[in-house]
């Protein structure tokens, strides 16, 4: 289990600032490195997101196509535009 910064430096107190130092670095780029995680999942999830609404709307194109032959001319543009 990786302990807060802070927590390290409390339990650390006693020891010397040369053996402290990495420990501290360690630390801290242990929490930069879940922050890049955190990010990169964030962002797999907003491409997931978009991925989603982009099927979704050529599906909703498709089915206007197919359900109002009024409306098949603008469908068809939109579609050509967005794809």
């Amino acid at each position: 289990m990786t302990l807060p910064a802070e927590e390290v430096l409390r339990r650390e107190s006693g020891s010397t600032p040369a053996r402290l130092e990495p420990r501290l670095l360690c630390v801290l780029r242990k929490a930069g490195h879940l922050r890049m995680a955190t990010l990169r999942n964030c962002l797999s999830q907003e491409i997931e997101a978009d991925r989603f609404v982009s099927a979704l709307t050529d599906d909703i194109l498709r089915l206007m196509i197919a359900n109002s032959p009024g409306e098949t001319a603008n469908a068809l543009d939109a579609l050509e535009q967005y794809s």
